[in-house]
């Protein structure tokens, strides 16, 4: 069970190019929805299904540039 969360823990993080997006809590990224994918990633995921794709960190990476 999760503990209740603040709302000034969430953030959202813009791409460089603006075109994707993802949720930061605590400093902590767990979703994210790049550039023509009808559904995003998320960490809370424990397969791809019709809900998201589990998480991919290298494609996180790659899309909001981040470096290892």
């Amino acid at each position: 069970m999760f503990a209740p969360l603040k709302s000034d823990v969430f953030k959202l993080k813009w791409s460089s190019d603006g075109r994707s997006v993802a949720l930061l809590i605590n400093g902590i990224p767990f979703s994210f929805i790049p550039p023509g994918v009808p559904r995003g990633y998320s960490k809370h995921l424990i397969k791809t299904g019709p809900w998201g794709h589990k998480w991919d960190d290298q494609l996180y990476r790659i899309i909001m540039n981040v470096s290892a």
